[in-house]
């Protein structure tokens, strides 16, 4: 699925940029898919092995290396009790060379146990910015930017959702 393309005889040379770039859109997709898949199974450590070495997350003013959103995102899982759904989208790519730029939608709802012990549906719509990195491995998150979020607990909202701001 993730290969680096080699033009190994001439008539590669000839493939159009569409044609490449559509190689490039499908591979960015498959890696949002296997995101979603990290996310329904809880597995922090699968999230971050599609992650770069020097990965960040912005989180309003907060940035975070990979280690650290790894093990943001093994404390928020552990008070989930299932996720109902989630999707992760690759919504608009644009792809110069070996950095993509996706604007990307994910959403989610669940159930959690909360602070009081009681079982609570939480639900989010998150919108980013995230930078993608080309490498050996394929196409891998190298910064994610929360442009949005919107989330609410019981149907109220919870956090602090606004533009640049997250309410994870």
């Amino acid at each position: 699925m993730r290969r680096v393309l080699s033009l190994l005889a001439v008539p590669l040379a000839l493939v159009s940029a569409s044609a490449v770039r559509a190689d490039d859109k499908a591979e960015i997709n498959a890696l949002y898919a296997k995101a979603t898949a990290a996310v329904k199974a809880r597995d922090a450590k699968a999230i971050q092995s599609l992650e770069t070495p020097d990965f960040v997350e912005v989180l309003g003013s907060t940035k975070l290396n990979g280690a650290q959103t790894a093990e943001m995102m093994a404390q928020q899982f552990k008070v989930i009790k299932k996720f109902d759904t989630v999707r992760m989208s690759a919504d608009k790519i644009d792809v110069k060379g070996k950095t993509a730029v996706v604007t990307a939608g994910s959403s989610f709802t669940c159930s959690i146990t909360g602070q009081d012990g009681k079982s609570h549906k939480m639900a989010s719509k998150v919108v980013t910015k995230d930078t993608l990195t080309k490498t050996p491995k394929g196409w891998l998150f190298s910064k994610v930017e929360s442009l949005s979020d919107s989330t609410t607990m019981d149907g109220k909202p919870f956090g602090a959702p606004s533009a640049g701001k997250a309410g994870k």
